[in-house]
């Protein structure tokens, strides 16, 4: 089960890392599980995630 977590962290650090990644620059991310190196981060969501409470 911890390992499943830890996937499931940085697979969503990756992902909103990514979309928050000016238009232009590059994301890194390397973890544990997963390393990313030099993505362009696009394309860009069509429109911004909606806020939760």
């Amino acid at each position: 089960m911890g390992e499943r977590f830890g996937r499931f962290e940085e697979r969503l650090a990756i992902i909103t890392g990514l979309w928050g990644t000016p238009a232009g620059e590059t994301f890194s991310y390397k973890g544990e599980y997963y390393e990313v190196t030099d993505s362009p981060a696009l394309p860009k969501p069509a429109r911004r995630p909606a806020r939760r409470c």
